[in-house]
C-alpha cells in the first residue's frame, strides 16, 4: 500500500499535478542593509558618489533634474521609481535600476554600503 502511495505521489509531482506546500518553500528574502555611520564609510561613499553618481544626481537638491537626492533616506519614496526609500531599495536601484539609470553591477556590497552611508548624511 505504501509503495502505491509513493508511486502515485511521484507521478503527480512528475507531471506537475502536485506542488510543494508554500511553507516548505518560503520566498527568498533580500538581504537587509545596515546603514553605516562611521566617518571612513561616509568619506569613501562620498568619493564613490562624486566619481560615479554626481553627473546625474545632485546631493543638495530635493527634486528636479539632475535627480535630487537631498534627504533621500528620510523620504517616504525614491524619486523616480516611487519605491520605499530604504537602503535595500537603493541597493537594488544601483544594481538593477528603474528607468534610464545605468547599472552599476561592478560595485561591491561594501561600495554600496559606503554609498548608502554617504546618502544617509544628505
Amino acid at each position: 500500500m505504501i509503495h502505491k502511495l509513493l508511486a502515485i505521489s511521484f507521478l503527480l509531482l512528475l507531471f506537475g499535478c502536485a506542488t510543494v506546500p508554500p511553507e516548505q518553500n518560503p520566498p527568498k528574502e533580500e538581504p537587509k542593509f545596515v546603514v553605516r555611520t562611521d566617518q571612513d564609510s561616509i568619506e569613501v561613499g562620498k568619493l564613490l558618489f562624486d566619481s560615479r553618481c554626481r553627473k546625474c544626481h545632485d546631493p543638495y537638491k530635493d527634486v528636479g533634474f539632475p535627480v535630487g537626492l537631498h534627504g533621500i533616506l528620510k523620504k517616504k519614496s525614491l524619486p523616480v521609481s516611487g519605491k520605499p526609500a530604504t537602503p535595500e531599495n537603493i541597493a537594488k536601484q544601483i544594481r538593477h535600476p528603474f528607468y534610464e539609470m545605468p547599472e552599476f553591477t561592478d560595485l561591491s556590497d561594501d561600495d554600496i554600503l559606503d554609498l548608502i552611508a554617504y546618502l544617509n548624511t544628505l
